[in-house]
């Protein structure tokens, strides 16, 4: 792997050990049943958007595609990407692009977080939200997403999980260097 001049930066968002916030109360509507997904893809748009120029973006583990429509009015000149290990959400990311008429600047693909099939250092951000609790690898997935990811990038993963286990803290701290740990709320 092609030592950067910056360690890879990752933000988690960690919300059960947080006091009572906007996230757990979010957290409250999401059990309740009660959540509205685009306003909190608009918000992971917004922070991304707050990184500075970011020309090209890939969204890893994209699903039906939400978080790249809100990154597509949050930075309206980004060429954006999805990827998800499940073709049936990639079908239906395709569909809704398809429907948007902005297929030009979107593309998505069934990969896997553990090989994304992009050269290395081709991406400005790449963002994950809701997915890496789902990674069977998880060291081997941020090695790629730091592969891909471009020299002074920003690596964004939002999460509802309890707390990283402390073998993956230390080996990502080892493999990549300091890492902190961002609040959205």
């Amino acid at each position: 792997m092609t030592p950067k001049a910056m360690p890879l930066s990752i933000f988690l968002v960690n919300p059960t050990n947080l006091p009572f916030t906007r996230f757990s109360l979010l957290w409250v509507q999401v059990m309740r049943g009660r959540w509205a997904p685009t306003n909190d893809y608009e918000l992971v748009a917004h922070d991304v958007s707050n990184f500075g120029m970011a020309r090209r973006i890939l969204d890893v583990g994209t699903g039906p595609g939400q978080l790249i429509f809100a990154l597509q009015r949050a930075i309206p000149y980004a060429t954006l990407f999805g990827v998800d290990i499940s073709p049936a959400m990639v079908a239906q990311a395709q569909k809704n692009m398809d429907a948007s008429g902005h297929k030009s600047l979107i593309e998505s693909m069934v990969a896997s977080a553990n090989a994304l099939p992009f050269a290395e250092e081709t991406f400005d951000r790449v963002v994950s939200t809701g997915s890496l609790h789902h990674w069977k690898a998880p060291i081997q997935a941020l090695s790629e997403v730091y592969r891909v990811l471009k020299i002074n990038g920003y690596a964004l993963m939002y999460d509802l999980v309890r707390e990283m286990p402390k073998p993956v803290c230390e080996q990502v701290r080892s493999q990549f260097g300091s890492f902190r740990l961002a609040l959205l709320w």
